[in-house]
């Protein structure tokens, strides 16, 4: 579990020590019951550490910039729910009334026309945080922005074909004459598709910048 760190560890290694076997059926019912605390116990302690939020974390965050940095990329408000579970193993409470302050300013940069191409380019979906008004401006940034990220994946996807192919040809001093050729062919068709598909990449740069202005 490498996302657990070391004073989870520790713990858990403690808790593990403490469940050696015992003989009878007393033995045999205090076992097993220990060794559920340690299942638990492992599974908290690896909620916690892959989360990346321990004790230090918490007590430490700034809360009005974690509520602005989830409002930046549109995450629901209620993402400080998972902030409070983090955070009360340690006894530690989250600063609402700061988180929600950041929350707001970040969500005012977020529902715009710039926020939504970005989101949309990212491939994240809206999560309906726009207040009314905002989101027309949001929503035709995102779609666009959508369409781009839709173009950049089936880019990438031929280009890595194109890359095997060439690599077999490249590489591959057994391949037959007829699976030569075949190769050739196809690593001139994956060329052609992926021009054509930079050329709309680049109508959809042109269509960003020209919302962008408006």
């Amino acid at each position: 579990m490498p996302c657990i760190d070391k004073q989870y560890a520790g713990s858990i290694y403690s808790l593990r020590e403490k469940t050696s076997p015992q003989s009878g059926p007393s033995g045999w019912r205090q076992n097993t019951y220990q060794m559920i605390r340690y299942l638990l116990f492992l599974l908290i302690f690896t909620i916690n550490g892959c989360s990346g939020w321990n004790e230090q974390r918490c007590a430490t965050a700034d809360w009005e910039r974690v509520g602005e940095d989830d409002g930046d990329v549109g995450r629901s408000p209620d993402r400080f729910d998972r902030y409070r579970e983090y955070c009360e193993p340690f006894g530690i409470a989250p600063d609402r009334e700061a988180y929600d302050l950041g929350y707001l300013g970040g969500r005012d940069d977020y529902c715009t026309v710039r926020g939504g191409l970005e989101a949309g380019k990212r491939g994240d979906r809206y999560r309906g945080i726009c207040k009314e008004g905002f989101e027309e401006d949001f929503q035709r940034g995102h779609q666009l922005g959508l369409r781009y990220f839709a173009l950049q994946r089936e880019i990438a996807a031929l280009q890595t074909r194109r890359e095997q192919f060439e690599m077999e040809l490249r590489f591959n001093p057994g391949l037959t004459v007829e699976r030569r050729s075949y190769y050739q062919q196809q690593t001139i068709l994956l060329r052609g598709q992926i021009d054509r598909l930079s050329d709309q990449r680049t109508e959809l740069d042109a269509a960003a910048r020209r919302l962008l202005a408006e």
